[in-house]
């Protein structure tokens, strides 16, 4: 089965209260803490980024869909940058053992 993770990166960051793609964190950006830990997931995935979504989170998501190929989709937002890789293991295997 093949993974695609769609990292939302667009919108206003509301819930955020900042512009995700300028908040920074330790020095670096949102979007850079994420896209390293892209780089370290131990499975093949298919990254989507969508940067620019729609007016509501539910339309950036629709979006994201349409551009993933994967037999499992995961979904994160880049304005949750202390996800672990742990955490994307966990999610797929659970996914895989249908177990969730």
């Amino acid at each position: 089965m093949t993974t695609s993770i769609i990292l939302l990166a667009g919108g206003q960051g509301r819930r955020l209260g900042i512009n995700k793609s300028k908040a920074r964190l330790c020095g670096k950006t949102l979007p850079e803490w994420n896209k390293e830990l892209m780089k370290k997931i131990p499975f093949n995935h298919e990254l989507v980024i969508v940067t620019r979504g729609g007016k509501t989170r539910h339309e950036s998501v629709r979006k994201g869909l349409q551009r993933a190929s994967g037999d499992i989709i995961i979904i994160h937002n880049v304005a949750n940058p202390l996800a672990s890789v742990e955490d994307f293991v966990k999610i797929r295997t659970c996914l895989l053992q249908k177990d969730c």
